[in-house]
């Protein structure tokens, strides 16, 4: 099963990661899910105020350098909780840490799903994003901002 795993910095120069699930790399399908990777890619870090330090898919790592951010709120503890459903109707999740808390819809503790980072960020997972169990297709259904202890 393929894998994407993404590591960020926060503003005290502490590191976390987000993994996501993809489809077997091949030689055959290896430059479309790349490009469905990227996608993921770039909207995770448009929803996490964290600096990406390192990409890492399946066997392949990439480090992508990182200077310490300078927003303050960029902390590792903060997370987005992305919640979906498998094909079979099995639950799962990522965090992304570094989470950005101008994304909040007004009033709510959720990512607003009228803006233009979670339509972004759902299109990229549910296109990319497989489950664990048997990879399964995930359909992304909210993100919620969470704290966690470390």
């Amino acid at each position: 099963m393929g894998k994407i795993n993404l590591t960020y910095m926060d503003y005290d120069s502490e590191l976390a990661s987000v993994g996501v699930y993809g489809l077997n790399l091949t030689a055959a399908n290896f430059t479309a899910q790349e490009a469905l990777w990227g996608a993921v890619e770039a909207a995770i870090d448009d929803v996490s105020i964290g600096t990406r330090t390192k990409t890492q898919v399946s066997a392949v790592e990439t480090l992508t350098g990182g200077v310490k951010p300078t927003d303050v709120n960029a902390q590792r503890e903060r997370k987005w909780l992305v919640r979906g459903t498998t094909s079979t109707g099995f639950p799962v999740s990522i965090e992304i840490p570094c989470a950005d808390a101008t994304l909040l819809a007004v009033g709510g503790g959720n990512m607003d799903e009228a803006g233009a980072e979670w339509i972004a960020l759902k299109a990229a997972l549910d296109a990319f994003g497989r489950s664990n169990r048997l990879t399964e297709t995930v359909t992304w259904n909210d993100a919620i901002m969470v704290g966690r202890t470390l």
